[in-house]
Order: structure tokens, then C-alpha cells, then sequence
């Protein structure tokens, strides 16, 4: 029997696709079958944007010690400065054909719990920045893989690629690990680095950053997935490093400044 396969995130999952156009053949000769797609529409958040941002300012306040205002001072100015680097999908990618695509209000629901069912999936892939209940982690097979795109031994959280231009890093470590209740926590499956793509700005240095990670990313999870089916899959525990939420005003513009300096020095080097 193969290895039954669900990728789930939130809609539209530029990343899901590259994986499912560029490995999809590939895991079937390995014994691995991709059965299933659940996408996140996030109704909730685009239908109640405001509400939805109090909602996390306040979570992230509690986790940062600071004031509810604070944080969701915090949160503008890093929309302000980064937008929002989900990257649509190509117009040439699309979902391969033989595979169950299901689109639900949040991933934490019944529909996603019974689709996985109804699918025989053993595997979970999460490959979105959507965070699963822990009741609805209960229901769901006990594999399921999240890709962190730092490493949790050093920073848990996000947002992405930010912290790593505040402490001065030139690359960000990729990783996939098993979930738990615990945020990204779980047992590292696999990491890559990859250099942080210096930009003029935070905003671009996350987009193309993100951008240049989706095929080494893909490639982890073939990776992880074959090694998995064919029983050579290793895994390491570690001390999980400290939950990162939106960092301080402050540490936004420095991140800016520092992002807007290295391009310049970059381009200065290049003529």
C-alpha cells in the first residue's frame, strides 16, 4: 500500500503546487500517493480584517509582555513596511489532475478532519503559515509536517525572514519538523539555509527571500516524504528556542535600514 499524502494551507499555496507539479510523479514511483489538497480560504480574517488584527494583537501582547495597542502598533507597521508577501501562484501551475482539492473557512474544522479521513491519509504536510488546534491536531493522523522557515532551536514564531535581518544574519535556516501543541517545536525532519535576498527594503527582501526558498523547500519535503515511505526517516530532538512574535517599531525600522544599507552595498560591489 502506498503512502497516502495531504497537503494542507491556506488558498492559494503557490508552494503546494510547485511541490505537486515538480515531485508529484517522482513520490508515485517511490510508493507515495498525494491524495489530498485542503485550502485555507481564511474567511474569518478577509471577511473581518479589523477584528481578525485585534484578535492577534492581543494573542501577541500576552506573549511579548506589552500592551494590546502596542502590538497592534507593531503589527501596522509591519504591514506598513512588508505588505503581504504571500506570493501568488503562475499562471502555468495548477493542481495535478486525480487529486481531491478541497476548500474549507479554516483549516480547523470538521470538513478538513473528515476529508482527511475519507482520504486514508497518512501524512500531513502543512505548507501554509496556519497554525492547527490542538483539537483538531487530536483528530488528525500523528504525522503531520510543518515547514518553519527559521530554526527553532534558535527562533520559534515569526515573522519571517525579519528576525534574522534584526540579529544580523545573512541566511535563514529552512526546517521541516514534526508538529505538536508546542509552536514549532516538534522533531527537526530537515533543514536547509539559504541567503537572505537583500533588497531596498524589508518588504522585497522578504517577497524574494520567500520566493528563492519555495524549490529548496519543495525539495525537502520530496525528500523527507521517500525517506519516510522507504523507513529511513531520522529525527532529532532539540531545546526549543524562544516564541518570536512582530518585533518592537524599533527593531522594524532597523530591520528597514538594514535591508535598504546591504542593497546598496551589494549594487555598490556589483558595478
Amino acid at each position: 500500500m502506498p503512502m497516502r499524502v495531504a497537503i494542507l494551507g491556506s488558498s492559494p499555496l503557490p508552494l503546494g503546487m510547485v511541490f505537486a507539479a515538480t515531485y508529484r510523479d517522482a513520490l508515485e514511483r517511490a510508493g507515495v500517493s498525494l491524495s489530498l489538497v485542503v485550502l485555507d480560504e481564511r474567511r474569518d480574517k478577509r471577511s473581518r480584517p479589523f477584528r481578525s488584527a485585534i484578535r492577534t494583537a492581543r494573542r501577541q501582547a500576552r506573549i511579548s509582555g506589552c500592551t494590546t495597542f502596542t502590538s497592534f502598533l507593531r503589527l501596522l507597521t509591519y504591514r506598513l513596511l512588508v505588505g503581504y508577501p504571500d506570493r501568488k501562484p503562475s499562471s502555468t501551475l495548477a493542481w495535478p489532475n486525480g487529486v481531491r482539492i478541497l476548500e474549507v473557512p479554516t483549516l480547523n474544522c470538521d470538513e478538513t478532519i473528515q476529508a482527511v479521513r475519507d482520504s486514508g491519509c497518512d501524512v500531513m504536510c502543512l505548507m501554509g503559515a496556519v497554525i492547527l488546534s490542538p483539537e483538531t491536531l487530536s483528530k488528525l493522523p500523528p504525522t503531520v509536517i510543518n515547514v518553519h522557515s527559521s530554526d527553532p532551536q534558535s527562533l520559534r514564531g515569526g515573522p519571517v525572514v525579519v528576525w534574522e535581518v534584526i540579529q544580523n544574519y545573512s541566511a535563514i535556516t529552512l526546517t521541516l519538523h514534526r508538529v505538536t501543541e508546542q509552536l514549532d517545536a516538534g522533531a527537526i525532519l530537515e533543514q536547509r539555509s539559504i541567503p537572505i535576498r537583500f533588497r531596498k527594503g524589508l518588504g522585497a527582501t522578504t517577497r524574494t527571500t520567500m520566493a528563492a526558498a519555495e524549490s529548496v523547500v519543495a525539495a525537502m519535503f520530496y525528500d523527507v516524504l521517500t525517506k519516510a515511505a522507504a523507513g529511513l526517516l531520522q529525527e532529532r530532538q532539540f531545546i526549543p528556542g524562544p516564541l518570536r512574535v512582530t518585533p518592537s517599531v524599533r527593531e522594524l525600522v532597523q530591520a528597514e535600514r538594514r535591508c535598504r544599507k546591504e542593497s546598496a552595498r551589494q549594487d555598490g560591489v556589483g558595478r
